[in-house]
């Protein structure tokens, strides 16, 4: 089994950093990515991989790279992560549409700001360890940790 690893797709970095916990504690490995063109070459290689991209307010690439990674990767776990840049009180409906299609498209966990940082290291940590399990029946599984509450 090939070393897993965390490839996320963003702009500034604030996801990597938000993640930097789990990596110190995990010594997963990190990729980040700029480019979107790059994402579906990285994320077809075998191993076990988590996606994590921020979804800019332009998102017809991005929307447009989730519909390649569905056909191409269908079991990638990916988390998105609305427009950070974006105000919180958006239209909640825009949302609400937003994460429905996000979902059709493969998603497995979306979120807008703000953003807990415990809550998306969670969500990454779960999802890596259901990814380690299918790679590798004899995986310990895990007890999950107390989740955090989202603060409405």
């Amino acid at each position: 089994m090939r070393h897993p690893q965390i490839v996320i797709l963003e702009q500034e970095g604030f996801l990597a950093w938000q993640l930097e916990p789990l990596f110190a504690e995990t010594r997963w490995r990190l990729r980040e990515v700029r480019q979107v063109s790059a994402c579906v070459g990285i994320l077809r290689r075998a191993a076990p991989v988590v996606f994590v991209m921020e979804l800019p307010h332009e998102t017809s690439r991005y929307l447009t790279l989730l519909s390649d990674l569905q056909e191409k990767v269908p079991d990638l776990p990916i988390v998105v992560v609305g427009d950070l840049r974006r105000k919180a009180k958006e239209a909640v409906e825009e949302r609400i549409q937003l994460t429905r299609l996000l979902f059709d498209l493969g998603a497995r966990y979306v979120t807008f700001p703000p953003l807990s940082r415990e809550l998306l290291i969670e969500v990454v940590r779960s999802l890596m360890q259901a990814e380690l399990r299918r790679f590798d029946p004899q995986f310990p599984a895990v007890t999950p940790s107390s989740v955090p509450k989202p603060n409405p």
